[in-house]
């Protein structure tokens, strides 16, 4: 794999400090009126103009609306490193801004955030709780909004000696709602309804670390010892909810589970070693391939682009921001297919180690920082991401 430190195309950035040790940032859906496009490309989609951060580690934590818009850049302050593209010193000539529209507080760390809808997200805390949050216009064309909470759910899994068991990881499915337990259960909320509307408990003995729907009755979960689950929430018992265990091969954390944008058999995992670990759900229960990187720092998220899953980005505790760029390992794939994996889909280039291993193009979108990046997610050529180091950064044109 190559690392490049420059690429013509002008990746941009800007950032804005915001007092806060950031733990999850999400992009809001772009079909809502007030979601303004930020690009019209057809072949890389449209791109969303605000997200959401929650933090973390602090006294009373936050949710956070943000508008990312056109205007002058935000000052940054010069005692702390700025963000690097692939060039030394990055072009601000797009002009980008931050600005804060709305912002509600949360009992615990922010643990997970997920849009229900344009203008609807749901959101998990280390506490145990779990709220649905509205965004509302305040003034007809001012881009200001208000965050309301609209139903709240408390210890979903459980306490123990008064203390309640935290979420660790947030799924959502049309109107239903599934978090992982760190006791290791499961529980499934709809938004229609004040109470869990499934509970699964012992789904594992140790802590969950995501969890995804795979579809509607159906949930894959990670956890602390390499290990992914698929779950049905139809099942009568335990027993038989839980169903086939994918193994990493090493007792080593799964921090993060996502899932192909238009393959949702086709799964990735962040591991704690650094590595990408790449599942087929549909096949054997151990990954397809693994990408070494990170340096051995533990991954705090990964990703596949929702437009264009030729392309994965990750994030570590190491302050790196990676961008694992499989567009030319594509080509061969969709042609030759994989004759020694028959029943394998052909179409998934991140199946294919022989045309990974030398032609996935990796990069860092900005320089290292020297505290912990715990979020990022993709909205058409932007980036966001955030970390304990109290800034969020948002990068432009990252996939060209």
């Amino acid at each position: 794999m190559m690392m490049d430190s420059s690429r013509a195309g002008g990746l941009t950035s800007c950032g804005q400090y915001v007092s806060r040790k950031i733990n999850v940032v999400r992009w809001q859906p772009v079909t809502h009126p007030w979601a303004q496009l930020a690009h019209g490309d057809p072949d890389r989609g449209p791109s969303a103009k605000h997200f959401v951060s929650g933090s973390w580690d602090d006294d009373r934590n936050q949710l956070q609306w943000w508008d990312f818009r056109g205007s002058q850049p935000s000052a940054m302050d010069d005692s702390e490193d700025p963000p690097r593209s692939r060039s030394a010193h990055p072009p601000q000539s797009a002009h980008h801004s931050l600005q804060l529209a709305a912002q509600l507080d949360v009992c615990g760390d922010v643990q997970g955030i997920q849009f229900l809808s344009d203008d609807t997200l749901a959101a998990a805390t280390s506490q145990g709780q779990v709220q649905v949050v509205q965004a509302k216009a305040s003034n007809a064309g001012s881009g200001r909004v208000a965050l309301e909470s609209a139903r709240h759910w408390s210890t979903v899994h459980g306490q123990r000696f008064g203390s309640p068991y935290g979420c660790m990881g947030l799924a959502v499915f049309e109107g239903l709602i599934a978090t992982g337990g760190q006791n290791g259960s499961v529980a499934v909320l709809d938004v229609k309804s004040s109470t869990p509307v499934g509970k699964l408990d012992g789904v594992d003995s140790s802590s969950l670390t995501d969890i995804l729907f795979i579809k509607q009755n159906s949930l894959l979960v990670s956890n602390v010892r390499g290990q992914m689950r698929l779950v049905d929430t139809r099942a009568p018992d335990i027993k038989s909810a839980v169903g086939t265990t994918y193994v990493f091969g090493e007792p080593i954390r799964i921090n993060s589970i996502a899932q192909h944008a238009s393959q949702p058999h086709i799964v990735c995992s962040g591991m704690e070693n650094g590595s990408i670990a790449f599942w087929d759900l549909r096949g054997q229960p151990h990954p397809i391939t693994i990408l070494k990187g990170h340096e051995n720092s533990s991954i705090s998220e990964v990703i596949f682009h929702p437009q264009q899953p030729e392309h994965v980005l990750s994030c570590s505790q190491n302050g790196e921001v990676w961008h694992w760029n499989g567009t030319a390992a594509s080509r061969p794939v969709l042609t030759q297919g994989t004759a020694n994996n028959p029943g394998m889909d052909n179409k998934c280039l991140w199946f294919n180690n022989d045309a990974l291993k030398h032609r996935v193009n990796t990069e860092a979108l900005m320089q290292s920082q020297h505290l912990p990046i715990n979020s990022l997610d993709a909205s058409g050529p932007y980036v966001v991401v955030g970390g304990d180091s109290e800034a969020i950064y948002v990068m432009s044109n990252v996939i060209m």
